[in-house]
């Protein structure tokens, strides 16, 4: 028998029958955006800074966010390096027209030389150095890319001057770091960290490797995202380092779990104040409703027992656990006495390898229609190796639906083992099976985790509650910076 997980700090659990009326949902939204309106705060103009403006995750919660505050009243606006939405207020940041000229250009030509015969490897190389010089210099090298000349001109593009700067992930090949010193001299700058890319020498989750707590160097997985072509990890953290050094930034992660880490990195030398601020999610689109009604509108047999997993490509997906799930789900042929269906939402094939009715099923960009697939399972099943604050367990949770997820990141800030779902070690399929095989002997208790993550997410885990704590957080680092601009 593992050990125990510590108990999370969470709300008082409020009757289901509460949760299920609606009522009381609806008279916590309403406090929430009370909560906002209450203190008659100023309105505000928010630049938000991210990489993309779709998908889930941070971005998900970025353009949640810049919507959040928009309905608010506040003047937001949203920069990304790949613009899909259709909102003036949402800005792509380009390359400067020169140099998107010069990179044409070296298209051409490189095409020409390959009509010419050229080999095209050699063209395709030739085309890289000459069009982007300095990038081709440091990825060649191992160093990650600063220079991104379109962002310096980002604040220009504004037609107000922002009382906070917003900024989600910074790499993806868009933002120049270097901008952070100057920018939080002139403006307060948030920094909301959804990984660990900034504390380190270049992954976004280093597992179980510590070396971003001395410096990095002698890297033992480049090819974790995003990838090196050699070992420039130290000098990479000594080029942060000597930004974070001249910055002063105010950040805010999801979990405490990813602030602990912060606090112990080189992040810490540049930062005034911190704060974890959870996500949160709608709880009118992810809220609790009829299973066998979802079950039959999805095609789901009535009498199963259904496990689901939720994930951009499972099966390949290195940040989660399939392959524990899949020993775990082994481990359980034969046990039961009804038909069991895995459901893996999100993959792109099937998995043949595994016994039993395991159905992998593509990406589904619908939100209404991903709750139904968590209020059709019986539970939530999310094993992974590095997490920080994952969304769809909060979407499950709010869903009605209990959680059995590996003890990783901040997820044993999400679930209370054995109140809402159950916690297991990393990579341990046997227990993982055995907290599985509990829900399906025992449908009540499956029923009351499930009434009680409800509870939860509705409590605490609401985009009103985000909303309204990002903006009280923001008045509190103006008034921080004006004091310290005073002093300066």
């Amino acid at each position: 028998m593992s050990e125990p997980f510590p108990a999370c700090d969470v709300a008082p659990i409020r009757p289901a029958t509460e949760v299920l009326s609606g009522e009381w949902r609806t008279h916590a939204i309403q406090e929430a955006v009370g909560k906002v309106g209450s203190a008659a705060k100023p309105k505000r103009n928010v630049l938000l800074v991210n990489c993309l403006d779709s998908k889930g995750g941070a971005s998900g919660i970025a353009v949640d966010l810049f919507r959040g505050f928009k309905a608010a009243g506040h003047e937001a606006w949203l920069a990304v390096s790949r613009k899909t939405l259709p909102d003036d207020h949402v800005l792509a940041i380009p390359d400067p027209p020169l140099l998107r000229r010069w990179e044409g250009f070296c298209h051409a030509l490189a095409d020409k030389a390959e009509r010419l015969g050229v080999a095209a490897d050699l063209a395709r190389r030739v085309r890289r150095q000459l069009a982007h010089p300095v990038r081709s210099y440091h990825e060649d090298r191992g160093l990650e890319v600063f220079n991104h000349p379109g962002s310096r001109a980002l604040l220009e593009r504004l037609p107000m001057r922002p009382d906070v700067i917003h900024c989600h992930n910074l790499h993806h090949g868009f933002f120049d770091l270097n901008l952070l010193p100057a920018w939080s001299r002139r403006h307060p700058v948030v920094l909301t960290l959804h990984d660990a890319w900034l504390l380190g020498g270049h992954c976004v989750h280093s597992f179980q490797c510590e070396r971003w707590k001395t410096g990095c160097g002698q890297c033992p997985d480049l090819g974790i995202y995003p990838p090196l072509k050699k070992d420039g990890t130290a000098r990479n953290c000594e080029r942060k380092k000597a930004i974070y050094a001249r910055s002063r930034m105010y950040v805010t992660t999801p979990s405490r779990w990813l602030l602990d880490k912060v606090e112990a990195s080189m992040l810490a030398a540049g930062m005034a104040l911190t704060r974890v601020i959870p996500n949160g999610i709608d709880t009118g689109v992810f809220r609790m409703g009829d299973k066998m009604a979802a079950r039959r509108r999805l095609g789901l047999p009535e009498d199963a027992f259904i496990p689901l997993f939720v994930a951009e490509d499972p099966r390949e997906n290195l940040w989660k656990d399939y392959p524990t799930l899949k020993r775990a789900f082994a481990r359980l042929s034969g046990r039961f006495s009804r038909n069991t269906v895995l459901l893996a939402l999100g993959g792109s094939r099937p998995d043949n390898d595994l016994g039993g009715d395991v159905r992998i099923l593509p990406f589904v960009s619908d939100p209404a229609q991903v709750a139904e697939y968590y209020r059709a399972a019986d539970v939530y099943a999310h094993p992974a190796r590095a997490e920080t604050f994952p969304t769809v367990i909060l979407e499950a949770m709010a869903c009605g639906t209990p959680v059995v997820a590996s003890a990783v990141g901040g997820i044993p800030e999400q679930v209370c083992d054995g109140e809402t779902g159950f916690l297991v070690g990393l990579g341990d399929d046997a227990m993982f099976a055995e907290r599985l095989a509990i829900l399906e002997h025992d449908p009540s208790l499956a029923q009351a985790m499930g009434e009680r993550a409800a509870n939860v997410a509705a409590t605490r885990f609401s985009r009103q509650r985000m909303h309204a704590d990002y903006l009280d957080w923001f008045e509190e680092v103006i008034e921080d910076f004006k004091r310290s601009s005073v002093c300066r």
